[in-house]
């Protein structure tokens, strides 16, 4: 079917959409797998917040990460707003994308550490 009333080429958005929410949702969940509970074994409260401030940089990092996770998911959530239908050579740089946005937590551990 062509002409104006006929439906754009290409393949649907809302899989796309999907599949990187599920992405990003994951990425973020485990952001917090990296910071585990102290084992202080004293019931005085001293010792635990020593060991809690000592995790600073852990929970820093775990901040910057969803901070930056979630930058990325708004931003990819505005511009599916414009795209109607994608094409094979969008679906690879999306997953390009989703690529490095699920190298996020490997970084995050690492600049935590």
């Amino acid at each position: 079917m062509s002409g104006p009333d006929a439906p754009p080429a290409g393949l649907p958005v809302n899989r796309i959409e999907a599949l990187s929410d599920g992405v990003f949702a994951i990425a973020m969940t485990l952001l917090v797998l990296e910071l585990h509970v102290p084992d202080v074994s004293s019931a005085e409260t001293g010792p635990l917040a020593a060991a809690l401030l000592a995790m600073w940089p852990k929970f820093v990092s775990f901040g910057l990460g969803f901070v930056l996770l979630g930058s990325l998911w708004v931003g990819q959530h505005y511009q599916f707003h414009y795209v109607r239908r994608t094409d094979r050579p969008l679906l690879w740089l999306h997953l390009a994308l989703l690529l490095v946005c699920s190298l996020v937590p490997f970084a995050v551990a690492l600049l935590g550490r």
